[in-house]
């Protein structure tokens, strides 16, 4: 099992291309140093916006990281209202240390969900991999 890296990284960019009944999202990050890593995800399920662009940073994430498919996985992601502001919280599965753990992060989403998603995904992910709140 891989060790845990460390190291906060940065969202850059989520886009989304709707081609028939399928989405493709592409997520950038920027790490520590700032290079920039490009996650890329493809799908046809029920709110694939928000799976897809969750779904890519997970993918951006074990690039930054160099982690096998397996180390990082997307579990579940969810948009929902809170106090009558829409949210988006999203379920990773890390194995890292050889040890499994659950990480949980949420984002406000206000005007765009899909960014929320990626958001809610490093918010999950900078508090496990380093010390601190996910960067913007």
């Amino acid at each position: 099992m891989p060790q845990k890296p460390q190291g906060r990284v940065r969202f850059v960019e989520c886009r989304l291309e709707n081609q028939a009944a399928e989405v493709t999202a592409r997520v950038v990050l920027a790490a520590r140093d700032g290079a920039a890593f490009t996650g890329v995800s493809r799908g046809t399920r029920k709110d694939a916006d928000l799976w897809q662009a969750a779904d890519a940073t997970v993918d951006a994430l074990r690039q930054v990281f160099e982690l096998g498919p397996d180390a990082l996985k997307l579990r579940d992601v969810v948009a929902f209202e809170i106090g009558g502001s829409p949210a988006v919280a999203v379920e990773l599965r890390a194995i890292l240390d050889s040890q499994q753990r659950r990480l949980h992060g949420l984002c406000r989403a206000e005007a765009d969900r899909t960014r929320a998603a990626a958001l809610a995904v490093l918010a999950a992910s900078n508090r496990f991999f380093s010390e601190g709140a996910p960067a913007e």
